[in-house]
């Protein structure tokens, strides 16, 4: 069985296609960021989180997420 991993974003297909070799992937596909609360919900059973820059991962998500080990952010520079 693969870890889960939340991924907030659309990202590069190439990019999720290499994610999706290692873990179960839930991606948020709304065009709008998740709100605060759906991120503290999915991270309650995740192994792993990719977020963007904007998201809003502080000390809450982190309490709230058992299970995560690994926190990836997606951004460029």
């Amino acid at each position: 069985m693969k870890p889960k991993v939340f991924v907030t974003r659309e990202i590069p297909e190439r990019g999720l296609s290499k994610i999706k070799e290692f873990f179960e992937v839930d991606l948020w596909t709304d065009e709008a960021p998740p709100p605060k609360r759906v991120i503290l919900e999915k991270v309650r059973d995740v192994d792993a989180l990719v977020s963007l820059l904007t998201d809003p991962i502080d000390a809450e998500i982190f309490d709230a997420a058992p299970k995560l080990r690994i926190v990836s952010q997606y951004a460029v520079g």
